[in-house]
């Protein structure tokens, strides 16, 4: 019906009016229901992004838990201080001097490791 007053001028009768009415009426209803399931999909969704976000806080708050464990147990911690001591000497640049213009070599990176490193890098005199 609606094909055939689309392809001419004419008015429409009063029973295709009354047709014309109804369909207007199913198309807004049904429009109204995808609407309605449109907001309940936007707040599933936006449920569904904060259970993410969650979960990818508690995913951070993991790693950096397993990053500080395993630093626990690296096999460098397990060296006596005496060879760590040996190992910064090798560590200097060939022109000591150097190193006291930039953090970025030894001796003042390895201070930047830990307070161990730093303790005994300071108690060092050959490192200064």
């Amino acid at each position: 019906m609606l094909n055939q007053l689309a392809r001419t001028n004419l008015t429409p009768s009063a029973y295709q009016k009354g047709e014309i009415h109804q369909l207007i009426r199913d198309k807004e209803f049904e429009n109204n229901r995808i609407f309605r399931e449109i907001a309940e999909i936007k707040t599933s969704m936006e449920n569904a992004a904060s259970q993410i976000t969650k979960k990818l806080c508690r995913v951070d708050v993991n790693r950096r838990t397993i990053s500080t464990c395993r630093s626990y147990i690296t096999p460098i911690r397990r060296l006596p201080l005496e060879v760590l001591a040996e190992i910064f000497s090798y560590c200097l640049p060939f022109w000591q001097e150097i190193a006291f213009h930039t953090s970025r070599v030894a001796p003042l990176v390895l201070c930047q490791v830990c307070s161990v490193w730093r303790t005994l890098a300071h108690s060092l005199p050959r490192l200064w």
